[in-house]
């Protein structure tokens, strides 16, 4: 089993990891519609922020809609874009801030990890992220 790996200590803030993303998921250079989002603070510190896969899945259990399912096979957490109402529940209640909506659509944007292939970690040039087995 693989999962995704942040380093923070390597990561430069390049963004390079969120224009992957909106690529491969919007077609898009556009870093609103990332589901990945780096977070740089007023002292220049850094942070990856992304679905944790965690324990609980709290975006599952608050969705009023079911909207949000676990692929536990494949480490996933997935949006069923027909069911979600973009209320928000999720994006307030998820435990890492990792869920924001589309800017357009108001559907949750949460990491899929691009079916086992992140582009995130395909982008990212510093090895701050990697796809590697699970320890």
């Amino acid at each position: 089993m693989k999962k995704l790996t942040i380093y923070m200590e390597k990561c430069i803030g390049c963004h390079s990891c969120e224009l992957a993303c909106s690529s491969q998921k919007e077609g898009i250079f556009k870093p609103s519609v990332s589901r990945i989002q780096v977070i740089e603070d007023l002292t220049r510190s850094i942070t990856i922020n992304n679905c944790q896969f965690c324990e609980g899945n709290v975006c599952v259990e608050v969705c009023p809609r079911e909207a949000i399912t676990i692929d536990s096979d494949n480490w996933r957490v997935l949006v069923d874009s027909d069911k979600c109402i973009g209320c928000g529940i999720c994006v307030e209640e998820c435990p890492h801030k990792s869920i924001k909506l589309h800017p357009q659509t108001d559907i949750a944007l949460i990491c899929d990890r691009c079916d086992g292939s992140p582009a995130c970690a395909q982008a990212c040039t510093e090895g701050a992220i990697c796809w590697e087995d699970e320890a």
